[in-house]
């Protein structure tokens, strides 16, 4: 993708998330307020729930805003890792929120107490809604940002949350006693599986990891099936962010003019875009194979030149 590809996909997710985030808003202050009035854990929790969306939506945008920032002579990949580092202090963020919505369920579990189960069905009904739009909005955007994708599982969490809340109100409503807090314990069990994903991803990503279907392997074959390349190795393999990802590797090739290596590299390139969706490929030329004559070369073992 080229650099207005980049700022043209990040300029979008930040007009998504400020979208949802306003919907969000909106319906973490109805949530609290009547849950509050109503006494019903299960809807304070989810408004716990959706405040996370809040703060997640908030640091995506952050993230989103960030990225569209050049690059320069000290950061030569602009703020592009701000996506993952936002995703990994979302992801975490959530954790703790999770085990609170669990414990305070377990807490309430031997109360006999039960909100009016309309109330709760209706502002269920409200926040389902909410995220429902919310999702829609950063749906097209979520694939090429791991920080959009991180609040969209927020927000597809609360969404599957909010429909538990209106079921739990009919069973409240029909006399089944201790669904509030099962469902507040769900709730939780719910967010803590979601936020372990993104912490997951976003950790591969700041980690240097390769992305998905580009290992050293894979990107080692790929090389080799380029007309003129003998041997491929001392290859690396990351994501900068989501949307760009990197590689680098050293060819061994005939001994031929400069002019003619340059038709190589680019085919090489072009290539890897197409059989890895990596855009950034820097590929050292050799006529005779370096030291490092691996596929995977620990780069602080490895010699200079």
């Amino acid at each position: 993708m080229s650099g207005d590809g980049h700022d043209h996909a990040a300029g979008a997710s930040a007009k998504a998330l400020g979208g949802a985030i306003l919907l969000n808003v909106v319906i973490t202050l109805a949530e609290a307020g009547v849950g509050f009035h109503a006494g019903s854990l299960a809807l304070l929790a989810d408004a716990l729930h959706n405040l996370s969306d809040v703060g997640s939506l908030v640091l995506a945008w952050v993230g989103a805003r960030l990225a569209l920032r050049a690059a320069t002579a000290t950061r030569t990949f602009g703020l592009l890792r701000a996506e993952p580092l936002v995703a990994f202090v979302n992801g975490l963020l959530l954790l703790p929120l999770a085990g609170s919505l669990v414990w305070a369920g377990l807490q309430r579990l031997g109360s006999g107490a039960s909100p009016p189960g309309g109330v709760v069905m209706i502002l269920g009904a409200v926040a389902l809604a909410a995220n429902a739009g919310s999702a829609l909005l950063l749906k097209p955007h979520a694939a090429d940002d791991l920080g959009t994708r991180s609040a969209l599982l927020h927000l597809l969490a609360d969404a599957a949350a909010s429909a538990a809340v209106i079921l739990g109100g009919a069973l409240m409503w029909a006399g089944v006693p201790h669904v509030d807090p099962i469902l507040s314990i769900g709730i939780g069990l719910l967010s803590a599986w979601a936020a372990f994903g993104v912490v997951r991803d976003a950790a591969h990503l700041l980690a240097e990891g390769a992305p998905a279907g580009a290992s050293a392997d894979q990107v080692a074959d790929s090389l080799r099936g380029v007309p003129g390349v003998l041997d491929v190795h001392h290859v690396h393999v990351w994501s900068v962010s989501s949307r760009l990802h990197a590689a680098s590797a050293h060819l061994v090739i005939p001994d031929a003019p400069l002019s003619e290596a340059a038709g190589l590299v680019a085919l090489a390139q072009k290539r890897l875009h197409e059989a890895h969706d990596i855009a950034h490929a820097t590929l050292q030329l050799e006529a005779v194979a370096c030291d490092a004559s691996g596929v995977v070369a620990d780069p602080r073992l490895a010699s200079p030149g």
